[in-house]
């Protein structure tokens, strides 16, 4: 419960938070005080659009990570199938890793 604090008493303890943390604001680089909602309006926006600023450092090695398992079953997989079947595999296994 980030930014919250809590007042003990002997009676009874509540929960308080500050004025600017109930309405959903937060620090960011583009300004002093910039809401919530609007960061995640705007990664939702940037996911649909597949324009995201940055990717994550990991991403590299977790396609490369993706694509030699993919790569592995497809070679197990594929000798043991009819050429019809392994060709639908295949054309599925590229939709599903292209989105």
């Amino acid at each position: 419960m980030t930014g919250l604090r809590r007042n003990c008493s002997r009676t009874r303890s509540s929960w308080s938070a500050r004025p600017h943390q109930l309405a959903g604001y937060a620090r960011h680089a583009v300004a002093e005080v910039y809401p919530g909602v609007e960061v995640h309006a705007n990664m939702i926006a940037g996911i649909l659009d597949q324009n995201l600023k940055e990717k994550p450092p990991y991403m590299l090695g977790a396609e490369v990570v993706w694509l030699l398992l993919i790569g592995v079953a497809l070679s197990f997989l594929l000798p043991a199938l009819s050429p019809v079947k392994a060709i639908l595999v295949s054309v599925l296994m590229f939709a599903a890793t292209m989105g």
